[in-house]
């Protein structure tokens, strides 16, 4: 699927025809339905600024949803719908690998989250979230979670 600009014409309905997509080839209503993603407007309704909000937020419920998915082949599915919700990376970003769950606790971070509220929204424990943070921080030179979640959008793990 080719990179649409937030708040041109076609990125909100692009947007409504992967879902369809998704939905035509999984069956997953309930889970984008939990996601959010089969209720974001197209750009010229709300501001972008907004928009893009709803995304993170989206982004980060499909991280937790795809957590609790049992289902290889539907957690590789849900796993590519997250991966293109993402920017694709700056050119002369280093590679760095972050593990799925240190993508998942970086998503909750990004929204403003507590590691309590994290750790109940993935089933963790507080310390585990701590770890998560603590790792990706490391991997991606950071000194904190803020930095940290601003590296990995300008790599491509978060929106």
């Amino acid at each position: 699927m080719p990179h649409v600009a937030p708040g041109s014409r076609s990125d909100g309905r692009l947007a409504s025809q992967a879902v369809e997509r998704m939905r035509a080839a999984t069956g997953a209503d309930v889970a984008f339905a939990a996601v959010g993603l089969a209720d974001l407007e197209s750009p010229r309704e709300s501001s972008v600024a907004d928009y893009r909000d709803r995304l993170e937020v989206a982004h980060a419920d499909l991280r937790a949803i795809l957590a609790t998915v049992d289902d290889p082949a539907l957690r590789r599915r849900l796993a590519a719908v997250s991966d293109r919700l993402c920017d694709p990376p700056d050119v002369g970003v280093p590679d760095i690998e972050l593990s799925p769950r240190e993508v998942d606790v970086l998503a909750s971070a990004s929204l403003g989250r507590r590691n309590d509220e994290i750790a109940k929204e993935l089933s963790l424990s507080v310390l585990t979230v701590k770890s998560y943070l603590k790792s990706a921080m490391a991997k991606l030179g950071s000194h904190n979670r803020t930095e940290a979640v601003r590296l990995a959008r300008r790599m491509g793990y978060l929106p």
